[in-house]
């Protein structure tokens, strides 16, 4: 293994990678600007980071009025979604679609209540071929 075994143990996870980057925060510093690319996929350190745009995409997401009421009236792609929370996610970070992906729950739970209970998934068929796409649909009140 070359370079110091620097990229050994590294596991990225989803929004979760930041925990595993910590044992190499050291030799990361050391390296900044000396010949090596300083870090263009940038993992979270901090949860405070992944906090503050999570909740800046939510809000983001909850204040898109044309958005929501797509989603109220005839349901909406999971992906549509995922796409409008990928633009709150900062761009230097290495697993953006990961990120985002993992936010779609998050943001319907808070804006629409809990899953099953205020919203929920159903499969229909795609548009562009066989397969079928997850929807995002919302449970009306007594039905």
């Amino acid at each position: 293994m070359t370079g110091k075994g620097r990229t050994f143990g590294k596991i990225k996870l989803g929004p979760f990678s930041y925990f595993f980057n910590k044992r190499n925060k050291k030799s990361n510093k050391r390296s900044k600007g000396i010949g090596e690319d300083s870090r263009k996929n940038k993992v979270l350190d901090k949860p405070q980071e992944c906090v503050f745009f999570e909740t800046a995409a939510i809000d983001s997401l909850r204040s898109n009025t044309e958005l929501i009421h797509k989603i109220r009236q005839n349901g909406i792609p999971w992906r549509g979604v995922q796409e409008r929370l990928k633009i709150e996610v900062p761009e230097d970070i290495s697993n953006r679609d990961d990120v985002a992906y993992g936010l779609v729950p998050k943001a319907m739970n808070a804006i629409f209540g809990r899953q099953e209970t205020g919203w929920k998934t159903e499969k229909r068929p795609s548009k562009s071929g066989d397969g079928y796409t997850t929807w995002i649909v919302i449970i009306e009140d007594g039905v």
